[in-house]
């Protein structure tokens, strides 16, 4: 038995910056061994993906340039404190809270059981202004702010003692493992080094000022969008300090404050969509409103599979599909029109598509999917529902077809006229530009316009149910600050 340590086990906050755990290791005095699990139950999950796990392991990579005796494990974590016991006396276990898929809560409360029994202090700090066990809204905004405003903790990483990491083959990443944790390189590049320079690139390179310009445009707005997601929902720069960077550099403009505004409200929304998902769990698996359960939503494989494989005959959906397949990546309004498209044109449940764009999504946070995926699909019956037309979109937001034809290449010689219904496109006309539908590009599986018509119908009637009026009103209470009335929750708009 060596020195008495400090164990700091990273999750999603893989940075050294704003770090409290660390930061308040760093203050105990004592040797402090930082490590990440790489968690074997995770890779079972089904909204598990290669490209998550890649991003965090090449994180926690680029960590050991700052944290040099960092340790990475794979193994089940009663696995790795159960070696780490054995070599050291561990006065604590700091850690920060992870508000994640349910198997993460459920892994810690067996953990919380297993420090009990060993006879170690396990402190877990706040990553986000997310409270657990709150019931109601009444003062959250005042404690967003408390939190967001306060002083960022500081560490130096060469002042720090380090503890020396154990030797312990069995829970180290293979080298059959490691070969599947390359990142391909057509995905945002991963670690904290980035993400400062990602944030550096948006606040002091100027990509803020197209912010609301191009934040529904789905190409242009890979640029002038933050591309923070990804960062934020690992944890490798934190939300607060870029919350109070941004408000730094807002405090110095004399134009783009308008622009700058949009993101920090983004910034709000961001943990008022994870205290509603850390609020009431149940919905990655159930509807928020109850009373939507009684709605018939017959599978229909088919329309499943086509949605999948950006194979719906609908150009704007499949660029979409196909684009995020193969980045990670799409702007905001193009996936809610995908998860509007699915769930209301196709009339499938939203649980046939949620775990495909989970795993889909390289910034995937599932405190934030799973109540957007069930906003965008009208069955929370407090929010206005929208039915994304995506002809319109794509005529609205990438009106030269320039997106389309980069992901569905089969569309090229379709001229612009005719790129986001080409169903429309002649046959004449389809023979003097080499194209078939039918042969090269799939018939639209369903009628865009007549498909929303009905949905829109059925939906409506739904919110009159006396059931998801009730429930509309218990979800009004517990996750909204100001209760409104019922007669004023919800509208339907055709977007």
């Amino acid at each position: 038995m060596v020195d008495e340590i400090i164990v700091v086990w990273f999750k999603r906050d893989l940075r050294f910056r704003d770090h409290e755990p660390l930061f308040r290791a760093a203050a105990a005095g004592v040797p402090v061994l930082p490590i990440y699990i790489l968690e074997p139950e995770h890779f079972e999950q089904p909204d598990f993906s290669w490209r998550h796990v890649q991003f965090v392991y090449k994180s926690a990579r680029v960590l050991e340039r700052y944290l040099p005796n960092q340790q990475i494990f794979h193994a089940p974590p009663e696995f790795v404190f159960e070696a780490l016991l054995k070599h050291y006396r561990i006065r604590a276990v700091y850690s920060h809270m992870e508000i994640g898929a349910q198997w993460t809560f459920n892994r810690d409360l067996r953990m919380r059981q297993f420090f009990q029994n060993n006879g170690v202090v396990w402190q877990e700090f706040k990553q986000f202004p997310v409270f657990r066990g709150l019931t109601h809204r009444t003062d959250w905004d005042q404690r967003w702010k408390t939190f967001m405003r306060k002083p960022l903790f500081s560490v130096d990483p060469q002042q720090m003692r380090w503890a020396q990491p154990i030797q312990w083959e069995g829970g180290l990443v293979s080298n059959e493992l490691r070969e599947k944790l390359n990142l391909p390189a057509h995905f945002q590049r991963p670690g904290c080094v980035m993400a400062e320079k990602t944030l550096h690139g948006f606040l002091d390179g100027g990509r803020f000022f197209n912010y609301q310009k191009n934040i529904s445009k789905p190409a242009l707005s890979r640029d002038s969008c933050s591309r923070l997601s990804v960062h934020i929902a690992y944890g490798t720069i934190s939300l607060r300090e870029i919350f109070q960077r941004t408000m730094a550099h807002y405090e110095t403009l004399t134009k783009g404050k308008q622009a700058l505004q949009a993101f920090i409200n983004r910034i709000h929304w961001h943990s008022h969509f994870v205290q509603k998902f850390e609020s009431e769990t149940r919905m990655q698996f159930e509807n928020l409103n109850r009373g939507f359960d009684g709605m018939d939503k017959p599978i229909r494989l088919d329309f499943i599979e086509a949605w999948r494989q950006g194979r719906t005959g609908v150009p704007m959906v499949d660029a979409c599909m196909r684009c995020v397949m193969a980045t990670g990546y799409l702007n905001f309004r193009m996936r809610a029109m995908l998860v509007s498209f699915l769930t209301f044109n196709l009339w499938q449940p939203w649980q046939t598509g949620v775990l495909h764009l989970a795993q889909a999504f390289l910034d995937y946070e599932p405190g934030i999917h799973y109540p957007q995926f069930q906003m965008q699909s009208g069955t929370t019956g407090i929010n206005t529902v929208r039915l994304y037309n995506p002809v319109k979109q794509g005529q609205e937001h990438d009106p030269e077809g320039t997106f389309i034809k980069k992901w569905i290449p089969e569309l090229t010689n379709v001229p612009k006229e005719f790129i986001h219904e080409p169903w429309k496109m002649p046959p004449l006309e389809q023979i003097w530009n080499n194209f078939e539908l039918g042969r090269d590009y799939p018939l639209p599986i369903v009628d865009v316009a007549a498909s929303a018509a009905i949905a829109r119908e059925k939906i409506w009637a739904a919110q009159k149910w006396p059931e998801v009026q009730k429930e509309a009103y218990r979800i009004l209470r517990r996750h909204v600050t100001l209760v409104r009335k019922p007669e004023e929750r919800t509208k339907i708009v055709m977007d």
